[in-house]
């Protein structure tokens, strides 16, 4: 170092672009506009405080390849418990639905079972109703028949004794 009192030879002139680039930051410990050479004490406490204070969690968040590994083994680990849990439920999924699809089928069967009963029950009923109806006109058209059977019956016995009675000259008085 040289004694603050002696002369100083003159800096060189500095290339334009050196002119224009800030200056780089002084030394840690430093105080800025200090000259070289000269400790601020308090900066250097604070410092030191600080590199203590956090040694600790720079070597713990500097992540090391052996935790690096570790990590990625517990995020393998997690991610085949997850693909195996998802492939338990879809396992689950597919039991459930080949069952309803199952139960689908037989009541599909079961329908078209009871579909074709009703059919032809239906059938039956129309064909046993249409017969019905034949034989309720039939039994109408037969007693009206005996009606007018019986009626001409009496008309011609009436006639027959009116008959009788003018042969045998016998009056009704």
């Amino acid at each position: 170092m040289k004694p603050s009192g002696a002369a100083q030879p003159p800096n060189p002139p500095l290339p334009a672009a050196a002119r224009l680039a800030p200056s780089p930051p002084p030394p840690l410990g430093v105080a800025p506009n200090a000259t070289h050479g000269t400790l601020n004490p308090d900066l250097l406490s604070h410092v030191a405080a600080d590199e203590e204070n956090s040694s600790e969690p720079l070597n713990s968040a500097i992540p090391a390849p052996e935790a690096g590994k570790q990590r990625t083994c517990e995020e393998t680990e997690k991610l085949q418990r997850a693909q195996a849990e998802l492939g338990q439920i879809d396992k689950c999924l597919s039991a459930d639905v080949r069952l309803i699809r199952d139960e689908i089928e037989t009541a599909s069967l079961e329908f078209m079972e009871s579909q074709k009963r009703y059919d032809r029950a239906e059938k039956e009923f129309v064909s046993a109703k249409l017969r019905l109806h034949q034989t309720s006109e039939r039994k109408e058209q037969l007693t009206e028949h005996l009606i007018t059977v019986i009626q001409q019956s009496e008309l011609r016995k009436g006639q027959k004794l009116e008959e009788i009675m003018r042969v045998l000259d016998i009056r009704t008085t």
